[in-house]
């Protein structure tokens, strides 16, 4: 692991991912979370710099961390906004890797298909998530008795969450006739939670 992958800068709008990403603006800064993904290391932390990160600058859905122990952080949460828009992709996932914190990002427009956490997917992570909006993230599932599914904005397996100064809102679970129904707009499963000053509106079930 080259120790300059520390941390990292992301900008939609001014950065080109044939930068190194270790500095902020022009010149410096990634233009894809992805691209950050792929350089961070254990302990690292992710800087993204306000705009949007879609399809349409190179981003690849689902986000996947594969490194421990480490920090996304938007610069606020009402304009540095996650969308993987018709890509009909889950947006972030994290699995067995140690601590996660997620800061100052929007979250929208992600969907699986008969799986949990069309927004974001923990599994077996210490998982902080602060100033977040999680919003309008979508889980469908067919007609079988068999497939449990659910948490449409955020679902956590395992591990914990504490979830602080954030909204999880609109999730939609499209309610297939017989189906195991798991949370709509968060699913936990075998989690210890803390939420503090966070809120939960209008998530339903129904396509």
């Amino acid at each position: 692991d080259n120790p300059s992958n520390k941390t990292l800068y992301v900008d939609a709008v001014l950065g080109s991912d044939a930068n190194d990403g270790f500095t902020p603006g022009p010149g410096g800064a990634l233009q894809t979370i992805s691209a950050a993904l792929n350089k961070s290391i254990s302990g690292g932390a992710i800087n993204i710099a306000a705009g949007q990160y879609t399809t349409n600058i190179g981003e690849i859905f689902p986000l996947t961390i594969k490194d421990n122990n480490l920090a996304l952080i938007g610069t606020n949460r009402m304009g540095t906004i996650i969308d993987p828009g018709a890509a009909s992709q889950q947006v972030l996932r994290a699995v067995s890797h140690g601590l996660l914190w997620i800061q100052g990002l929007t979250i929208t427009n992600g969907y699986v298909y008969e799986k949990l956490g069309g927004g974001i997917y923990i599994s077996d992570c210490r998982a902080t998530i602060t100033n977040c909006l999680l919003i309008r993230n979508r889980v469908t599932s067919a007609a079988d008795p068999g497939n449990g599914y659910g948490g449409a904005n955020l679902a956590v397996i395992g591990g914990s969450l504490t979830l602080v100064d954030s909204e999880i809102a609109n999730g939609t679970c499209g309610d297939g006739p017989g189906n195991a129904k798991r949370g709509i707009g968060i699913h936990l499963s075998g989690s210890s939670a803390m939420l503090r000053n966070t809120t939960i509106r209008n998530n339903t079930w129904g396509s």
